[in-house]
C-alpha cells in the first residue's frame, strides 16, 4: 500500500511539472506572437510584406530583437536596395575570413547565372572582385536566389562594403545597378 502512494504522489508531481512547463511554453509562443504582431504594426521596422507567421524573411533580415534590422540599419544601404529581397549579411555585421552568403534579389541582376558581388572600399573603390552564382532560374527580372562565399582574408580590417552589382553584359552604363551593404572587416 506504502508503494503505491508513493508512485500515485510521483505521478501526480510529474504532471504537475510536466503542466508548468507546458504552460511556460504556451506562455512563451503568445509573448512571440504578441512581439509578431508589435514589430508588424511598429513604423520602426521595414519590409511590411513581411507578416506574422513569415520567420524565414524576418529572421534573415533581423529587424529587432525577433530577427530582422533596424529602420537605420536598412537605410544604410545603398543603390538598389529595393530589389533585395533576403541577404545572410546585415548592415554593420563584423565578418572575417571567406564568409558563405546567400540571398535572394530581384530585377535582372545575372548573366549567365552569375551576379557581381565586390567588396569596396569606404571612398567605394574596389578592393576585392568576385562573383557568385544563382541557385535558380535566373533568366527573369523576378526574384532570384544566389549563394556563393566572400573572400576577405587579403583586406584590411575596418569599414567597407559588399556590392552587389548586376553583371551588365550590354557594358551600358545606364542599365549598371548595384547595392552597397556596409560592414566591418575583422580577420
Amino acid at each position: 500500500m506504502n508503494f503505491n502512494i508513493k508512485f500515485i504522489y510521483a505521478a501526480l508531481i510529474i504532471t504537475i511539472v510536466g503542466g508548468l512547463v507546458a504552460h511556460s511554453l504556451v506562455q512563451h509562443a503568445q509573448d512571440l506572437g504578441d512581439r509578431l504582431d508589435n514589430a508588424n504594426q511598429d513604423s520602426s521596422f521595414v519590409k511590411p510584406e513581411y507578416k506574422k507567421g513569415n520567420l524565414d524573411m524576418m529572421i534573415d533580415y533581423r529587424i529587432c530583437n525577433i530577427g530582422c534590422i533596424t529602420k537605420e540599419q536598412y537605410q544604410s544601404i545603398q543603390g538598389n536596395k529595393n530589389d533585395l529581397k533576403r541577404f545572410s549579411i546585415y548592415p554593420g555585421q563584423k565578418i572575417s575570413g571567406e564568409v558563405f552568403v546567400q540571398g535572394e534579389i530581384s530585377g535582372g541582376y545575372f548573366f549567365e547565372g552569375n551576379i557581381l558581388i565586390n567588396i569596396l572600399d569606404i571612398n567605394k573603390k574596389i578592393l576585392k572582385a568576385g562573383h557568385i552564382s544563382a541557385t535558380s532560374d535566373w533568366m527573369t527580372s523576378g526574384v532570384v536566389s544566389f549563394e556563393g562565399k566572400v573572400d576577405t582574408t587579403d583586406i584590411v580590417d575596418g569599414s567597407v562594403y559588399i556590392e552587389i552589382h548586376n553583371d551588365n553584359a550590354s557594358d551600358d552604363p545606364k542599365n549598371e545597378k548595384s547595392i552597397l551593404i556596409p560592414v566591418i572587416i575583422e580577420n
